[in-house]
């Protein structure tokens, strides 16, 4: 008998003369190509998920304007059909800020109110003809919550950009 006990041993599928290795190199077993595949597929999942949280930033992306030398806030707004305190809020500045000659400001999307210095919840009511309760619901605030400069608030009627 020649044969070694290596050779005889069918179940464990080592090749003959692989002595240290548990399988042949193009005999893998089912079990590793699954897991294989399985990490792969992670992988790919993990990849769409970054780049769909990477999308809604990009779907909900404003517009912005580029000063040019002279121009006021007022200009601006009046050109893009937004209020001037909405502009300011945006841009977390106040009414009479200077503008510098290529400043990037982000413009508002309609719709969306963003808080300016010195305004409250029953001034954005108020100016924009919605009924307080009405504005605090869609914003989930509560008659007290206190407001930041720049916080985005939606108005209703609403639809955000598809």
């Amino acid at each position: 008998m020649s044969k070694t006990l290596l050779q005889m041993n069918h179940r464990s599928r080592q090749a003959v003369g692989a002595k240290n290795r548990p399988f042949a190199q193009h005999e893998r077993p089912r079990y590793l190509l699954f897991f294989t595949v399985l990490r792969l597929l992670s992988r790919f999942l993990i990849a769409l998920l970054l780049l769909g949280s990477f999308s809604v930033g990009i779907a909900h992306a404003e517009r912005t304007h580029r000063v040019r030398s002279g121009q006021t806030l007022a200009q601006i707004a009046r050109r893009y059909s937004v209020r001037v305190s909405n502009l300011a809020g945006a841009n977390s500045m106040r009414l009479n800020s200077t503008l510098r000659t290529g400043q990037r400001l982000r413009i508002p999307e309609a719709g969306v109110i963003y808080v300016a210095p010195g305004q409250t919840l029953a001034r954005i009511a108020r100016t924009n003809n919605v009924p307080l309760t009405q504005l605090l619901r869609l914003n989930r605030l509560r008659v007290n919550s206190s407001i930041q400069v720049g916080q985005r608030l939606v108005l209703p009627g609403y639809q955000p950009p598809q």
